[in-house]
């Protein structure tokens, strides 16, 4: 088989995926509340995956390879660690910042 014409097919699949993902958003953004904080109806789980998702960048990935290079096991501790400290403590906060209505840095702009 020839995996170029595979990759262009999965490549054209997740193209498609993401005009959609784009077009149904655009077309479900009434407020500024809807494209900041997703109008507040994100739950715990959905608020975790996408902390994790932005602090999980291409620039940590391809810097940690570097820095365990350079200075060893002792760089997971600056790097692996504080995403999933975040993730926890980000978990735990998002339904006691929505009981008693605290609003985050975004949600202080909105």
């Amino acid at each position: 088989m020839n995996w170029s014409l595979l990759f262009m097919v999965f490549f054209l699949i997740y193209t498609f995926v993401i005009i959609f993902s784009a077009r149904s958003g655009f077309y479900n953004t009434y407020s500024i509340d809807d494209f900041f904080v997703a109008g507040r109806s994100l739950n715990s789980f959905f608020s975790t995956a996408t902390f994790l998702a932005t602090w999980f960048s291409a620039a940590s990935i391809l810097g940690l390879g570097g820095s365990l290079y350079i200075y060893g096991i002792s760089s997971i501790l600056y790097s692996i660690l504080p995403w999933f400290l975040g993730a926890f403590f980000l978990f735990l906060l998002a339904a006691p910042f929505k009981k008693y209505q605290i609003y985050t840095y975004a949600e202080f702009f909105t």
